[in-house]
């Protein structure tokens, strides 16, 4: 309980913060630990937050299940946006009527709609196959790409990828990974090359999970 509690706020923050939300770690804190409304941010940045915290606490709650099912990703989904208005069907794959997505900074474009069901059932199938096989890490990793790629919903996948990678280093004994605004455009460059060169967005996350790791060891 101790470690969900102390990675909540920074671990919404961050993820927030990636995809553009000006929300402070300050003001993220102010509204997930005393439910104070922040003046300055549009309801959209405040409902991210308390989505996100949401869908955050129940991966807490499924990483003893040590599974990753479309029901589960589904769920992470709807919490983060089922009060924010402007993500249609909220937990719902995309269809012929919330088609145009786009992955930030990359030039290939996202699997038509109508190929997304069977890509998240393979993806759920190629979760349960390879976990014993790959390291927990490196896993992690590659379900965070594979899912980006798919980019299955309307809005919200970027924070969805991060809470699916968070939920199998969990699952897996390891601390979850938090990617700080700094590292912005390294995240984003290594994910767009992955596509050709894995290994790298592999590593990146490594650096990130070895950083994790020291920063909790100071703590004990």
């Amino acid at each position: 309980m101790q470690l969900q509690k102390y990675y909540k706020a920074e671990m919404t923050w961050t993820s927030n913060a990636l995809e553009g939300n000006t929300l402070t770690l300050e003001e993220t804190k102010m509204i997930l630990e005393s439910g104070i409304t922040v003046r300055g941010h549009t309801s959209h940045e405040i409902y991210e937050c308390t989505g996100h915290a949401e869908a955050y606490d129940y991966m807490f709650d499924h990483i003893r299940k040590k599974e990753i099912t479309e029901e589960y990703i589904k769920k992470l989904h709807y919490l983060f946006a089922k009060n924010i208005t402007d993500i249609p069907s909220p937990g719902e794959y995309r269809d012929v009527s919330k088609t145009f997505v786009g992955i930030t900074g990359s030039e290939y474009p996202c699997p038509d709609y109508e190929k997304v069901p069977e890509k998240m059932a393979e993806f759920a199938d190629w979760v349960s196959s390879v976990r014993n096989e790959l390291h927990p890490v490196e896993f992690a990793a590659e379900a965070h790409r594979t899912f980006i790629y798919i980019h299955p919903f309307p809005d919200g996948n970027g924070r969805i990828a991060r809470l699916l990678m968070n939920t199998i280093l969990l699952q897996e004994q390891y601390m979850p990974v938090l990617i700080h605004p700094i590292h912005r455009n390294k995240y984003i460059h290594t994910l767009e090359n992955g596509r050709i060169y894995p290994n790298g967005f592999d590593i990146f996350i490594a650096k990130r999970e070895l950083e994790q790791q020291k920063q909790f060891m100071k703590l004990q």
